[in-house]
């Protein structure tokens, strides 16, 4: 517990759905990762070529590597202030543009040249993806507005705060499974298949921590279940408060930003955090016939 509240990122914005917004746009600047991925990386049954790493000490969102003929490569997001990057495998920056102020085609076209720089073949790159993601401004030709950085780096903190928490229990469940940032729905999540017949998985976990989505106008961490054969929520187990169960269209155990930042200190809203994820994950175990200790 004291390298996760090392690592924590104390939040102090009391009203996180003023952020939606900045969120929104956030995920907008992030396609350019998943637009990198889906045309320059061998496609994956999962869709993981499109989707990215969080890196903690960076505040960068990073995408998976890239071969060029010129060098290894990554697109990445500094996520606070609104920059792409075209960096190395390492991840030093080789070049990089700012979006605020630009328009979508502007930075596409930016970044297009780059992949041209380095000698592959953009001639059938494109901005299409393969789903969609709630219409914004930025897809009609306006540019991207930073309108409140202190917002961005809130956001920054939120990522950074869920993808220790998601790593740690993540690592006590099943340690080879990744946490990842996936460009869809934008949440940071880990899919943990729990049970097999036929080495096909008939029973998993999901857990993770999304963006303020429909369901819910701020950040939140939830813990999902599914099984071949459906779930029976008559006896849902108890989630530990101030966590909830959500039932509205999906069943999960969520607990929103608000609880989180209603405690001033570190300590406290990791702590609040990880008693939620603990028991969510516990009480996972049990509606899918799991015995395992965490």
């Amino acid at each position: 517990m004291d390298k996760l509240i090392a690592g924590w990122k104390r939040l102090e914005i009391k009203n996180p759905e003023k952020m939606k917004s900045d969120s929104e746009t956030i995920h907008q600047a992030a396609q350019f990762i998943a637009m990198a991925g889906k045309n320059f990386i061998p496609e994956k049954a999962d869709d993981s070529h499109t989707n990215a790493k969080w890196i903690v000490d960076k505040n960068w969102l990073a995408g998976n590597e890239i071969v060029t003929p010129v060098r290894k490569i990554r697109v990445v997001l500094d996520y606070p202030l609104l920059v792409l990057i075209v960096a190395d495998e390492d991840l030093v920056p080789i070049v990089e543009i700012a979006m605020n102020g630009r328009t979508r085609q502007e930075i596409f076209d930016w970044l297009s040249e780059q992949f041209a720089i380095l000698k592959l073949d953009v001639s059938g790159f494109t901005p299409a993806l393969h789903y969609e993601i709630p219409d914004h401004p930025v897809m009609h030709g306006k540019p991207f507005d930073m309108k409140n950085p202190l917002y961005y780096r809130e956001l920054a903190n939120y990522r950074t705060n869920g993808d220790i928490l998601l790593r740690h229990f993540t690592s006590l469940v099943k340690p080879d499974e990744p946490v990842r940032v996936w460009p869809h729905h934008f949440d940071d999540g880990s899919y943990l298949p729990m049970r097999f017949k036929d080495n096909q998985p008939i029973a998993s976990i999901s857990l993770g921590m999304a963006v303020a989505d429909p369901y819910y106008d701020e950040p939140y961490f939830y813990v999902t279940v599914w099984t071949s054969d459906g779930i029976d929520y008559t006896n849902k187990p108890m989630v530990s408060p101030p966590g909830k169960w959500h039932e509205k269209e999906w069943m999960g155990q969520v607990l929103t930003a608000v609880e989180i930042v209603k405690h001033d200190l570190s300590e406290e809203q990791i702590a609040v955090s990880y008693r939620f994820m603990e028991q969510a994950i516990k009480n996972a175990m049990s509606l899918i016939g799991v015995e395992q200790k965490i």
